[in-house]
């Protein structure tokens, strides 16, 4: 347990990595979130697995740059980069067929979050000892 030091747990800015790191958890173990039907085949429970696996490793870099100030810069491109491609996919989808509409693309938590990322990399929101 070296790489969860128990003592950023409480800490404030680390709650929502660690709050995320339990719902990816939760995904990767069931398969399911609380939304799904309860009869789900078994290919829809493996993407649920793999979303779950992409919370959990994206939610521990987040965490690893609250604990290591000086992995922010770093992370917030990653982060940046994952949330920009996934908004991407999501517009795609509207003229694909996959259920998708401009209203749910331009929606979607993802833009929003990249927006925040775009932001924290340009240096909005950052001290001078950052």
């Amino acid at each position: 347990w070296q790489f969860l030091p128990v003592q950023y747990f409480s800490s404030s800015p680390c709650l929502p990595y660690i709050l995320i790191l339990l719902a990816g958890g939760v995904l990767l173990v069931t398969g399911a979130s609380s939304s799904d039907p309860k009869n789900t085949s078994g290919l829809h429970r493996l993407y649920r697995r793999w979303h779950g696996a992409g919370l959990l490793s994206l939610s521990y870099l987040g965490y690893l740059a609250c604990i290591d100030p000086s992995m922010k810069k770093g992370v917030n491109s990653v982060c940046l980069l994952f949330h920009s491609l996934a908004s991407v996919v999501m517009f795609a989808a509207v003229g694909d067929g996959a259920g998708s509409t401009m209203t749910k693309a331009l929606l979607n938590l993802h833009n929003f979050l990249a927006a925040g990322f775009l932001a924290l990399r340009l240096g909005h929101g950052t001290t001078s000892s950052e």
